[in-house]
C-alpha cells in the first residue's frame, strides 16, 4: 500500500498532466482489472476442462459439443456478416480447413465423414467463433489470460495427486453418477517415476497442451 501526501498526490496528477502517455498507461493497467470474461466464454471453458458426456439417442455428446451446437450456427453467421469487425483471412482460412477436412477423409475415410466433419468441425469452428465474437481488445484477452492460470492453480492439487498415484478424480467422479460418460482412462508408461497426469481431459498430452497455453500467457 502507498500513501501519499496532499502535495505529493498534487504533483503525481500534475505530472500524469504533462505526460499523457503516463496516464493513458495508467488508465489501461486499472481498466484491466474491471474486465470481466462474458459467461459464454466462461462456459466454454468449463465445458473444456469438465468433459461430462451422455448418450442422445444414437449420438455420443459432451456438454461441450452442446454448447457449441447450440452457438456455432449464429456465432458463425454474425461473424461473416461483420458483427464483430471485418472478416479477416483467418476467419476464411478456418473454413477452408474444414472443407479439406472433409474432401481429404472423403477420399481416404468415406465412412468416417459425416462423423468426423460434424464433431472436429464444430468444436474447431465453434471455438474460434467464440474467441472471435467475446474476446475483441487487449484488456478482455488479459482477463481470459488471468482466468486460464486460475483454472490451472485451481487444477494443480488434483494433478500432483495424480501423478502420485494415478487416479484422475474429476474422471473417476464423473463416472460415478448414473448416465453420464467421460473420456477413457489411459494407461501410460511413468515419466521420472511419475505418472503422466490426464486430470480431466481425453489423453496427457491434452492436459499438458492446456497448461502449456496458460503458462505462456
Amino acid at each position: 500500500t502507498v500513501t501519499l501526501s496532499a502535495p505529493a498526490f498534487e504533483d503525481f496528477g500534475a505530472r500524469l498532466q504533462r505526460r499523457p502517455s503516463e496516464a493513458r498507461l495508467l488508465s489501461a493497467s486499472l481498466d484491466v482489472t474491471k474486465i470481466r470474461v462474458p459467461l459464454p466464454v466462461l462456459l466454454y471453458l468449463f465445458t473444456v476442462v469438465i468433459p461430462i458426456g451422455f448418450q442422445a439417442g444414437p449420438l455420443a455428446m459432451t456438454t461441450l459439443r452442446l454448447m457449441l451446437l447450440i452457438v456455432v450456427i449464429p456465432l458463425t453467421v454474425q461473424l461473416f456478416m461483420g458483427r464483430y469487425g471485418r472478416v479477416r483471412a483467418t476467419d476464411i482460412l478456418f473454413l477452408f480447413y474444414i472443407a479439406w477436412l472433409a474432401v481429404a477423409l472423403l477420399v481416404n475415410n468415406p465412412d468416417q465423414v459425416v462423423e468426423h466433419v460434424g464433431s472436429v468441425g464444430m468444436e474447431f469452428i465453434g471455438g474460434y467463433a467464440i474467441g472471435r465474437a467475446y474476446i475483441q481488445s487487449r484488456e478482455s484477452f488479459a482477463a481470459l489470460s488471468r482466468v486460464l492460470v486460475l483454472i490451472v492453480l485451481c487444477l494443480l492439487p488434483l494433478a500432483l495427486f495424480e501423478a502420485v498415484t494415478g487416479r484422475p478424480i474429476i474422471l473417476e467422479l464423473i463416472r460415478k453418477i448414473p448416465g453420464l460418460t467421460s473420456p477413457p482412462l489411459n494407461s501410460m508408461p511413468q515419466r521420472m517415476g511419475l505418472e503422466r497426469v490426464q486430470l480431466s481431459f481425453a489423453h496427457a498430452i491434452h492436459w499438458g497442451l492446456f497448461c502449456s497455453a496458460a503458462f505462456s500467457l
